[in-house]
């Protein structure tokens, strides 16, 4: 038979153990949802300090730079910039289904100071050479861990550090190939009337 004074110290007990309890789930719901919010911003970042330099106007397609920062890393994209000079370009110049140099001269290359997410697939600091396998539908981009290349005549697909796919959109007339920062952390290649968007944010 259990005592009042027994029952009594049960009750604080059960109590004791429902308060821990919703103390430790409180606790996890808002570790979770500051990484929740953590990876939501790093996911929402924008482009900042954007700027594009031409760095060599002397060849028919200059060299030109963009630097960027997203979030607390910095970007820079290395590309030649050809002209339309009105020729057709997607599945002529530029042929279909073959690896091309997003650009003219030296394959573009791009240098990142932190781990990049590329549409939605991580890319470690360091310093790559940019190519892309055009269609007529969902373009292949590559990245590829020997910057200094000329065209794509000698890449290595062992050295392919990671691919990713993206479906161009239809854009206003650009008469050079040019690289933009865009809104939402979109890295996008413009030529012609083509736009090739490429989802960038900072690795949590």
């Amino acid at each position: 038979m259990k005592t009042p004074l027994r029952n009594a110290a049960l009750g604080l007990a059960v109590l004791g153990l429902a308060t821990l309890g919703a103390s430790c789930a409180s606790s996890s719901t808002a570790s979770d949802s500051g990484q929740h919010s953590s990876g939501a911003a790093a996911m929402n970042a924008e482009f900042t300090d954007a700027s594009t330099t031409v760095t060599d106007s002397e060849p028919a397609s200059p060299r030109k730079r963009l630097d960027a920062s997203l979030g607390d890393v910095e970007i820079t994209v290395d590309y030649g910039s050809p002209s339309a000079k009105g020729r057709d370009l997607w599945g002529a110049l530029v042929p279909y289904d073959a690896v091309w140099r997003m650009g003219a001269n030296e394959a573009t290359h791009i240098e990142t100071s932190g781990d990049l997410m590329v549409q939605g697939k991580r890319l470690p600091a360091g310093h790559y050479s940019m190519f892309a396998i055009p269609t007529a539908g969902e373009w292949t981009v590559i990245f590829n861990s020997q910057p200094a290349q000329w065209g794509a005549y000698n890449r290595d697909a062992a050295l392919d550090v990671l691919i990713v796919m993206s479906t161009p959109t239809t854009s206003e007339m650009s008469e050079s190939l040019e690289f933009t920062a865009g809104k939402g952390g979109t890295l996008m290649m413009r030529w012609g009337t083509l736009a090739l968007p490429l989802m960038l944010a900072p690795a949590s």
